[in-house]
């Protein structure tokens, strides 16, 4: 296993491509004394990640890594070793932590609107138009009416 977070100096040398723990907490115990010390960024993209089962299987429980959804760490491999130096310096796909949770509900919504049928869609395109003919009544419709009108005049 990774030494314990407070053990490292950049760059830290690993036998895995990142810093590998037990537990979740450990992990963020890292990101957290490495984002005090200027090492990872305060970033929306890190934060830790349980690693595939197939992965874990041999040591028979779950494991934890440190993870970047950009991918931006900078990892070097020089004679057969793996230097891990945490984010570059500028970092291209860095995302500010409240940036990232507003997107976050925009990001699930575009998720799913992707995966309805193009009948769902449809649907809830007429139901908002609906909506808004309900509540603007009237003032809709004469809208409506004119922007007709001065098409075919056109």
């Amino acid at each position: 296993m990774t030494p314990p977070p407070d053990a490292y100096s950049m760059p830290v040398s690993l036998q895995h491509r990142v810093p590998i723990f037990f537990s979740k907490n450990e992990v963020q115990s890292l990101i957290d004394q490495w984002q005090s010390a200027g090492r990872i960024r305060r970033c929306s993209h890190v934060h830790p990640e349980a690693l595939p089962e197939e992965q874990s299987r041999p040591l028979k429980a779950p494991l934890y890594m440190l993870r970047c959804n950009q991918d931006f760490f900078r990892i070097e491999r020089p004679e057969g070793s793996i230097l891990f130096y945490g984010c570059p310096n500028p970092c291209r796909g860095y995302e500010s932590v409240w940036v990232g949770r507003v997107k976050q509900p925009f990001k699930r919504f575009g998720n799913w609107w992707g995966s309805q049928d193009s009948k769902v869609k449809i649907a809830l395109i007429a139901l908002v138009a609906f909506v808004i003919a309900a509540i603007r009544g009237p003032d809709l419709v004469k809208a409506v009416t004119e922007l007709v009108k001065a098409i075919r005049g056109a």
